[in-house]
């Protein structure tokens, strides 16, 4: 029986795959699984849990960065966006792996909004009430799906977050802009969408699925390519993944690999993304196999016509995601391969 006791000390949407992934472990007679109410205890890119009496840290973070003042406190740690050099050079490491927002049932995240309640500071109670109704609300089908709320589990449900191959010549590349705060990545990443979008609009018309989400800064930048109100939302978006073959992926902040990589894979794309080889990532995820990459627009335009030109490697390499999926990619079956990496190098020391 291996035991998993879960901290939670954050709010933040990158910590719904893992949460899904162990409710779904619960399930599994080899696995039992607790919560403790643990909130900001730690910075909001991490959370703790025990296995088997070893501290794990798992770090969802965009950044490279390994956090060695909590690496130094446990036994193993786990990250996202983790390099291969890094797992080479720091042998408490273990790769997290790709990542999306996924909902699972959770009757304790269901209610995590009680626990805020108990302040007897009025204010206080106030304050952090509403901000844990609003995190337990995506947790209610019935009520999120009234409200509307993209990140839910009205939405971002198993069932939804999966299909298996289109045989579609449909390509996809919704994108938000970021805010650039004077930093020129930011920058570099806004005028790449917005470039990519406007050629591949061009060259695909009708086959394009594309546009930026509206904000302030995109009516002010690119008003020609804002997504309609009535397609925005998440449900819509992910009914257009379902239509599309092709998916578009570019760097995401602090040069990781974005959520829509791991989206497209869930619904059986063939990809074409920024250069991704850099780091560790669970199985067997190879470029030519499972996505092309490009170093700049024209290339990206390339590719993406290559697989067009080329239909039986389109239909190969959305098989190999399909494939990769449920190898890799399936929240349980993610979790027990880092807990399997885990066994294997505790029983190593």
């Amino acid at each position: 029986m291996n035991k998993i006791v879960v901290y939670f000390s954050s709010l933040q949407s990158h910590f719904n795959q893992l949460y899904a992934g162990l409710e779904i472990l619960k399930q599994d007679a080899n696995y039992t699984v607790e919560y403790i109410y643990n909130y900001h205890t730690l910075p909001s890119n991490l959370t703790k849990i025990i296995y088997n009496d070893l501290t794990l840290i798992f770090d969802i973070d965009d950044s490279q960065n390994i956090v060695f003042e909590y690496y130094d406190q446990c036994d193993f740690y786990v990250k996202r966006m983790l390099t291969k050099e890094d797992y080479k050079k720091h042998p408490k490491t273990i790769p997290y792996g790709l990542n999306y927002s996924l909902i699972h049932p959770n009757c304790f995240l269901k209610k995590i909004y009680l626990k805020e309640l108990k302040f007897s500071d009025l204010y206080k109670r106030f304050k952090y009430a509403t901000i844990f109704i609003k995190y337990s609300l995506k947790y209610h089908y019935f009520l999120s799906k009234t409200l509307n709320i993209n990140d839910s589990i009205a939405n971002n449900n198993i069932k939804n977050m999966t299909s298996s191959p289109s045989d579609s010549n449909k390509i996809i590349f919704r994108a938000r802009l970021w805010n650039p705060l004077n930093k020129e990545d930011r920058n570099i990443i806004n005028q790449e969408r917005i470039d990519l979008n406007r050629k591949l609009k061009e060259k695909h018309n009708s086959n394009f699925i594309g546009g930026i989400q509206t904000d302030s800064l995109s009516i002010k930048i690119c008003p020609d390519l804002i997504i309609p109100k009535k397609t925005s939302d998440k449900k819509a978006y992910l009914k257009d993944l379902k239509k599309a073959s092709i998916g578009i992926a570019n760097v995401g902040l602090d040069g990781s690999i974005g959520w829509k990589f791991s989206e497209y894979i869930t619904h059986s794309l063939a990809i074409v993304t920024n250069p991704i080889s850099q780091f560790q990532i669970h199985g067997n995820l190879q470029a030519n196999i499972n996505y092309l990459e490009y170093s700049n627009n024209d290339e990206c335009i390339n590719q993406v016509q290559y697989l067009i030109d080329n239909p039986e490697k389109r239909k190969e390499m959305q098989y190999n995601n399909f494939k990769y999926y449920n190898d890799f990619l399936k929240p349980e079956k993610k979790l027990k391969l880092i807990f399997d990496e885990i066994n294997l190098k505790s029983n190593l020391d």
